[in-house]
């Protein structure tokens, strides 16, 4: 082919990325991700913190709560006709709910710390609804204004758990 005059001459293959190099900026990045990461406000406090068995259920409903909230951020970062259906908006569907319902306020009911936890509960279910009337309608500032303040909400409901677990053992 090289000595063919109808064949037009061939350019040397791309180079292969440099891979090596690929990982440094990779492990870099990281590095720097690493120095500058900050947990957020509601996990700082959680390992100064004596847990009982019996707040086991308490802590894995507040638990569902925050995987409920994983699955709205996921239902608002996909585009609107790609969506999945969102988590269950009513606030007695969801796995916090029913057991805040049932179980919470049957053990805990009388208490003014685990009453606030109903109230930020309810208000981030009001927020999670107002965010998905957004997505529907493609509001992308709304839903950005709506995930800011639930995940004030999430910091919220974990401090307000805090306190009420604190609340409990002192």
């Amino acid at each position: 082919r090289a000595t063919d005059p109808t064949c037009p001459p061939q350019s040397p293959p791309a180079p292969a990325p440099d891979l090596f190099r690929l990982f440094l900026t990779f492990l870099e990045q990281l590095l720097r991700w690493l120095k500058e990461y900050q947990p957020i406000h509601a996990w700082q406090h959680a390992a100064s913190i004596q847990y009982s068995d019996a707040d086991l259920p308490l802590l894995m409903a507040t638990a569902s709560l925050s995987d409920w909230l994983g699955m709205l951020r996921i239902f608002a970062r996909t585009p609107a006709d790609q969506a999945p259906t969102p988590p269950p908006m009513n606030s007695t569907q969801c796995r916090f709910g029913r057991w805040y319902q049932d179980t919470g306020i049957g053990r805990y009911g009388e208490s003014e710390e685990f009453l606030s936890l109903g109230v930020i509960h309810q208000h981030t279910h009001d927020l999670a609804n107002q965010l998905v009337a957004a997505h529907r309608l493609e509001n992308k500032a709304e839903v950005a204004r709506c995930l800011d303040e639930l995940e004030e909400q999430e910091t919220l409901m974990f401090d307000a758990l805090t306190s009420f677990i604190v609340s409990r053992h002192f």
